[in-house]
């Protein structure tokens, strides 16, 4: 959920497994859709959050601090 959301694609989110193969059929017949995600998935992924790897390393290091400190108390 959380990739799907970053790249603005919660609609793709199933919550049960009948909703999943609903999802999968109704985006497999979607012709144009799929070439329209195929043509533009990459610079979608290109300027989100998930490949930001200096803000991935602040966080961690962030989170990593917070634990430190969180043990050192």
């Amino acid at each position: 959920w959380s990739i799907l959301r970053v790249l603005g694609r919660e609609q793709w989110v199933a919550r049960r497994a009948e909703e999943y193969v609903e999802i999968a059929v109704r985006l497999a017949g979607d012709l144009a859709g799929l070439a329209e995600e195929r043509r533009t998935l990459r610079e979608r992924m290109r300027g989100s959050a998930l490949t930001d790897v200096g803000a991935f390393a602040r966080d961690i290091e962030g989170a990593y601090r917070g634990l430190w400190r969180e043990w050192c108390e």
